[in-house]
């Protein structure tokens, strides 16, 4: 009855408590537990958005000046997208040739790997 079937979203930190952050840590001095009890969020989502401020190049005085957008724009920067130079194989084909009798999955990535240098590696392919 008191269990929940799906997970409870995290809340993301505004943007005024990552100006208060960066201002507490950088200006002020205070440690991460410190910033952490003052604004009730974890050290470690302190180090978080200490650390995306950093690598975004925002220090204090640039984050008062910032608009809403712009900080969330600058702090939470899209995912990059990986990219793979290796040739991926038809999982489908792979799949059902799987359930031939006598083809095992060695013999498959083998005639994959042959004469392909994208190939994957074996344990990849697995």
């Amino acid at each position: 009855r008191f269990l929940r079937s799906e997970p409870m979203p995290t809340n993301r930190v505004t943007m005024r408590q990552i100006r208060e952050t960066l201002r507490l840590h950088l200006q002020a001095g205070l440690s991460y537990s410190e910033v952490g009890r003052a604004l009730k969020i974890s050290k470690s989502a302190v180090g978080k958005y200490i650390t995306l401020a950093r690598v975004a190049g925002v220090d204090c005085e640039l984050a008062q000046s910032l608009t809403d957008e712009e900080l969330e724009a600058r702090v939470y920067r899209p995912a990059l997208p990986r990219g793979s130079h290796q040739l991926a194989p038809d999982f489908g084909v792979v799949h059902q040739e799987l359930k031939r009798p006598g083809v095992t999955l060695m013999l498959l990535w083998e005639e994959y790997a042959t004469g392909n240098p994208l190939a994957y590696k074996y344990t990849s392919f697995c």
